[in-house]
C-alpha cells in the first residue's frame, strides 16, 4: 500500500536514483553503435543528479494520490521476495501478451537497425527506467495529484481521476514517441505513424494501470520486459520470418502470456503487492 504522505520513502528515492543512473549508462553501448555522442560517465551522473527534483517531487506527489511504490517501500528482504513473483508473473504476462498482439496486427514498425542483440536488451532497461520515472512516477501522478485537488478526494471519484491521470500521460507518452528513429528513415507514411501512436498509448494506459494498480517497480520490469521482448527478439525475428515462422512465435507467444495469467490467478497477488 502506499506509504504515509507524511514519511517520505528516502530509500525509495535511492533506488529509484540508481536505477536512474544505472540505465543511463546500460544505454552506451547502443548509442555508440549508433554514433550518438554518448559523453562520459561524469556527464551521465549529472544527468541522473539533475533528475533527482523530478524523482522527489514524482514521489511527493504519487504519496498524495494514493500510488505506491509496495515492493520499494517493503518492510524486509522477506517482504520483497514474496512480491517478486507477482511482478515478474505480470511483467511475463504483458510482455508476451503485447509483442503477440503486435506480431497477430503486422504493426512491426520500420525495420530495425541491425545491432546486437544485447546493446539492444541493455538499452531496454535505459528505456523502461527512464519512461517509467517520466511518464508515470512524475507526469500521472502529477496528474492525479490535479485532479484530486480539483475534484476532492472523495472515494466515488477516484477511478475517474485515476484514468484521467492514466490516458492523459499515456497520450504524451505515444506524441514522444511519435518519431523517425536515429539510423532509419528520416520520415516515415503517416498511417505507419498513427499505428505506432495507437500502439504506443495502449502501452502507455497498459502501464499506468499497472503504476495504479501493482505499483510503480511493476511498471518498470513490465516495460523493460516488453522493449526487451519486442526489440531484441520478436520484431527482427518477425522482420525475416515467413509465415509459418510468425505463427509458430505467436503460439509461443500466447503459451507463455496464458501459463503467466494462470499462475497470476492462482496465487491470487493483492493489488499494490
Amino acid at each position: 500500500m502506499p506509504v504515509s504522505a507524511s514519511h517520505f520513502p528516502r530509500r525509495t528515492f535511492f533506488v529509484l536514483a540508481v536505477a536512474l543512473l544505472a540505465g543511463n549508462l546500460a544505454s552506451l553501448p547502443i548509442l555508440d553503435a549508433q554514433a550518438i555522442p554518448s559523453g562520459t560517465v561524469t556527464m551521465w551522473l549529472l544527468y541522473t543528479t539533475i533528475s533527482l527534483p523530478v524523482i522527489a517531487a514524482g514521489i511527493w506527489m504519487a504519496q498524495r494520490s494514493g500510488l505506491g511504490f509496495p515492493i520499494l517501500d517493503a518492510p524486509d528482504a522477506h517482504a520483497v521476495l514474496r512480491q517478486v513473483p507477482g511482478l515478474l508473473l505480470h511483467a511475463g504476462f504483458w510482455a508476451a501478451l503485447w509483442s503477440g498482439v503486435l506480431l497477430l496486427l503486422n504493426i512491426t514498425g520500420t525495420p530495425p537497425v541491425p545491432f546486437a542483440w544485447w546493446k539492444t536488451l541493455l538499452a531496454s532497461f535505459d528505456a523502461g527506467i527512464q519512461e517509467e520515472i517520466t511518464y508515470r512516477l512524475f507526469v500521472m501522478s502529477l496528474l492525479a495529484w490535479l485532479g484530486f485537488s480539483l475534484a476532492g478526494r472523495k472515494e466515488k471519484s477516484r477511478p475517474a481521476v485515476m484514468w484521467g491521470a492514466i490516458v492523459m500521460s499515456a497520450a504524451l507518452f505515444a506524441v514522444a514517441h511519435v518519431d523517425a528513429p536515429a539510423g532509419r528513415a528520416a520520415a516515415a507514411p503517416a498511417a505507419a505513424l498513427m499505428d505506432r501512436a495507437v500502439a504506443v498509448g495502449v502501452l502507455g494506459m497498459i502501464l499506468g494501470w499497472l503504476y495504479w494498480r501493482h505499483g510503480l517497480a511493476t511498471a518498470i520490469v513490465t516495460h523493460v520486459a516488453v522493449d526487451a521482448l519486442w526489440l531484441s527478439l520478436v520484431q527482427p525475428f518477425a522482420m525475416r520470418a515467413g509465415l509459418a515462422g510468425r505463427v509458430l512465435i505467436l503460439v509461443l507467444l500466447l503459451a507463455v502470456a496464458a501459463l503467466c495469467l494462470v499462475l497470476l490467478r492462482r496465487r491470487r497477488f493483492p493489488p499494490n503487492g
